[in-house]
């Protein structure tokens, strides 16, 4: 149903589009035009009445622009003729560019209008999705790996530069302030699955979580954390975890010098995209042909191709390189490895969505 009403908005924007290049097309003729005939005049006027080049540009402003100032000089009978269709002419074009001029100036706020009206009815629509909050560097990479998994999202961005060209790469934003409540409620926060701050300032954050944690207690909430003194404040705010790029920085450069080969392996893995491989977590379902199993019995290897490196359980935690009589329990979560399609068949058999 929402797809279905989201249509016709659609193509009142693209025929809105339409309009508005051929207003400009219009509006860049006139103009054209309108200096191809001043120039006309001050030729005529410069070649059979004598005046200079800054006579004739003189009498040829005030000529078309109706203005009505003095005169160089008397103008001669066949002049006279030229600058009365010289004045019908000009008041026309200028006529012409004009209503051009404001009819591009409407259309622009119409597809402005229609265009926030869609964006909020989308934002309205979308369920278990994440809020980026801060569109700076980190936010950027951020969308663009939660685009490469196919992953929704929306941004929510103060600075209206940041968020100036997300319509044309169909990124759905607010543009407001992600420490207040109603940037949050209008990103959807209510039917959101988590919340990424990554605001400017440990202080913005520290906000975002306090008001996402009021309003969405069942949140998962990542929160970035420029200084390590702000990282507990962040939890007591409501931070499911709390990342900071500086320490998991230095751990990577001292992890290359010490054993450069594995940190090319997770190098490659995480973020080479030509090996079409991942590291992600897939949930036991209840129902699924691995629950209750044992991992060798569950045959994941056989069936999906993926390795499962580890099993998170609620009670233990993690079973890191689990046996092959290690039993699969409801609710446990399996880290595995393998490409897209791998994983997607191991999702179909622990009974979750494919992604």
């Amino acid at each position: 149903m929402t797809e279905r009403r989201g249509r016709p908005t659609i193509v009142h924007e693209r025929q809105g589009d339409a309009q508005v290049r051929q207003s400009l097309t219009q509006l860049r003729t006139a103009l054209f035009l309108l200096a191809l005939l001043i120039l006309t005049a001050v030729i005529f006027f410069t070649m059979f009445e004598g005046w200079s080049v800054l006579e004739a540009l003189y009498m040829s402003t005030i000529t078309v622009s109706t203005v009505g100032y003095r005169e160089v000089s008397p103008p001669s009978p066949q002049a006279m003729v030229f600058i009365m269709f010289f004045i019908l002419a000009g008041i026309s074009l200028v006529a012409w560019a004009g209503w051009n001029a404001a009819e591009l100036v409407v259309q622009e706020q119409m597809l402005g209008i229609l265009s926030r009206r869609r964006r909020a009815r989308r934002l309205q629509a979308m369920r278990d999705h994440f809020i980026i909050c801060g569109y700076g560097r980190m936010g950027r990479e951020v969308a663009a790996d939660l685009r490469d998994h196919g992953a929704p999202f929306a941004v929510i961005e103060r600075d209206p530069e940041a968020v100036a060209g997300l319509d044309d790469q169909d990124i759905l934003y607010v543009q407001g302030d992600a420490t207040e409540d109603e940037a949050l409620r209008q990103a959807g926060i209510e039917h959101a699955r988590g919340i990424i701050a990554v605001a400017a300032s440990d202080e913005d954050n520290v906000f975002i979580c306090l008001s996402a944690r009021l309003i969405n207690p069942n949140l998962l909430i990542v929160a970035r954390c420029a200084r390590p003194e702000t990282g507990e404040k962040l939890r007591r705010a409501g931070a499911t975890r709390v990342i900071s790029p500086y320490v998991i920085g230095a751990r990577r450069i001292a992890h290359a010098v010490l054993c450069p080969r594995v940190a090319d392996f997770i190098d490659s893995v995480t973020h080479d995209q030509r090996m079409e491989l991942e590291m992600i977590e897939v949930h036991v379902h209840e129902g699924s042909q691995v629950a209750g199993r044992t991992l060798e019995q569950s045959r994941i290897r056989e069936e999906s191709g993926a390795v499962v490196v580890a099993v998170y359980r609620q009670d233990t935690g993690f079973e890191i390189n689990p046996a092959p009589e290690s039993v699969l329990d409801v609710g446990d979560e399996l880290i595995v490895l393998g490409s897209f399609d791998q994983i997607n068949r191991l999702r179909k058999l622990s009974g979750e969505r494919s992604g």
